[in-house]
């Protein structure tokens, strides 16, 4: 009985960190682009892999389904596909 408790124990302690992780996580939202010219902004993969040098520009921003930026969703930088 007692190792039976244990493991009901320990399957309650993961869960509920389980519960917990994902409990403080925020989805991200809408659709991720990258500025590819000056105001010309072209929709790319989450998984794609790009970098961003610099400060100058934005590089990369969500956008809702409107078409508008999200707020504080922008990444300064110049975007370049790898």
């Amino acid at each position: 009985m007692n190792t039976k408790l244990k493991i009901l124990l320990r399957a309650g302690v993961f869960s509920l960190a389980a519960v917990f992780a994902f409990a403080f996580t925020q989805p991200q939202q809408g659709v991720l682009k990258a500025q590819v010219a000056p105001n010309q902004w072209e929709e790319i993969d989450e998984t794609s892999l790009y970098d961003c040098s610099g400060t100058s520009s934005i590089c990369t921003a969500r956008f809702d389904e409107s078409g508008n930026m999200i707020e504080d969703s922008d990444r300064p930088g110049v975007y370049t596909q790898l």
